[in-house]
């Protein structure tokens, strides 16, 4: 009996050593990083790793042993996301967001990443050109539908011309139009250690950029200053079709409401920029740039009350007369908007 209780203490050590070895070594398997801490594990694409501590990402990868080096104190659980998990959702519709430069789409991508969304780990886009999903038409996004194994997409550039409803729930967050361009502009010097003065960088920006991604390829190569009503009356109607429209300016309380609506459990806080290069720009300045835009923001906000019917009348007129007002401001430019959308400049 004796013998027999040694052998048990024993075969005991043994198996611990042995799950902790093999423990360790799946651990060492991981190679493949997203810019975000977020692991994947080369022969199980089905899991993905989550830092419990932080998300700074591990500081280096040995590509001849295919191992990773963790940052120090930093932990890693994991989570299993099975191929399947469309028809496990709260929605089987595929999620897509509208990711408006500099307006918190890198944040919900991220969110959507904790919340075991199944999405790509290039900032949540999924085509090369940041656009989504297929093509113009409704064939083209059914078609992609049917193919994707994502259940989670963004779309950064314009939008294409068709909305799938069927197969898809559109969201996106609206920003202050020009708070926007201002934060564009810092990301432009932070990035590029560029002194250039804003006046002459908004001269060259297309102007109301949140009215042209959302109208889309409608807009893509209408010159600056050139839209016309039938585009931003157009754009409006594209409003009434998306799920939840968030704001930066509420950013939490709309991610809130959001996470309700998509059955997530986890929020999180918008990342700000604390490197701003300037505060006395004037925004009168600027109306010319962002009068679409702030007409647009004003009927997102009235969609959420239910009063568009009383607001629309008087947003149409006041497009209408600003249109004429700055419509021959486009005569002095001949490039397509299009042709710098979505570059950083």
């Amino acid at each position: 009996m004796k013998q027999f209780y040694v052998f048990m203490f024993f075969f005991g050590q043994f198996c611990c050593v042995f799950l902790h070895y093999t423990s360790s070594q799946r651990k060492s398997a991981i190679y493949k990083t997203s810019t975000h801490g977020i692991l994947i594990e080369p022969h199980h694409n089905n899991t993905v790793w989550y830092p419990t501590i932080t998300i700074v990402p591990p500081t280096r990868y040995n590509p001849k042993e295919h191992t990773l080096v963790l940052t120090k104190n930093l932990t890693y659980t994991h989570t299993t996301i099975m191929r399947d998990t469309r028809a496990d959702m709260p929605h089987k519709k595929i999620v897509f967001s509208l990711h408006i430069h500099k307006s918190g789409g890198s944040s919900m991508c991220r969110m959507a990443q904790m919340n075991h969304m199944r999405t790509s780990h290039d900032s949540c886009n999924v085509q090369k050109n940041q656009r989504c999903c297929g093509g113009e038409t409704i064939q083209a996004h059914a078609d992609f539908y049917r193919k994707t194994r994502y259940n989670f997409v963004a779309n950064e550039h314009c939008m294409y011309t068709d909305m799938d409803m069927q197969h898809y729930q559109y969201i996106t967050v609206l920003r202050n139009s020009f708070t926007r361009y201002c934060s564009h502009f810092n990301h432009v010097l932070n990035s590029h250690d560029n002194h250039e003065l804003f006046p002459r960088w908004m001269h060259g920006q297309p102007d109301n950029w949140n009215t042209r991604h959302i109208c889309g390829t409608k807009c893509l190569h209408t010159a600056k200053y050139g839209l016309d009503m039938l585009q931003f009356n157009f754009t409006l109607k594209r409003l009434d079709n998306f799920t939840h429209i968030s704001f930066m300016e509420q950013y939490y309380q709309s991610m809130l409401e959001l996470s309700k609506i998509l059955k997530w459990n986890k929020t999180i806080v918008v990342h700000t920029n604390s490197r701003n290069h300037f505060t006395d720009e004037n925004p009168s300045n600027y109306i010319g740039m962002t009068y679409l835009d702030d007409l647009l923001y004003t009927y997102a906000v009235a969609m959420q009350t239910g009063r568009t019917n009383t607001v629309y009348e008087k947003i149409i007129s006041n497009a209408t007369r600003c249109i004429q007002r700055y419509h021959n401001y486009s005569l002095h430019y001949s490039m397509p908007c299009g042709e710098i959308y979505s570059r950083y400049r």
